[in-house]
């Protein structure tokens, strides 16, 4: 959806968190999309953001990030 050109950062958590929900045995911890610097929540995405969640498969807890950008190609 970023790359797309969303730019609400609930919306695209939403979106996320309905596609981890339809895994069976996916368990959402967490999952937020931050400024790639400073690793704060944002609301608005107007700029590259990182996107970082923690999600449990059964009982392995997985934790990472994605950076991303508007308009283009997933970053890094």
């Amino acid at each position: 959806m970023i790359v797309a050109g969303s730019t609400d950062a609930a919306e695209v958590k939403a979106a996320a968190r309905a596609v981890l929900l339809r895994q069976p045995g996916v368990r959402t911890e967490y999952l937020e999309v931050v400024d790639p610097e400073e690793m704060q929540p944002v609301e608005q995405i107007d700029g590259p953001v990182r996107v970082t969640g923690a999600v449990w498969l059964g009982s392995i807890r997985l934790i990472d990030n994605m950076l991303c950008q508007r308009g283009g190609r997933r970053a890094g």
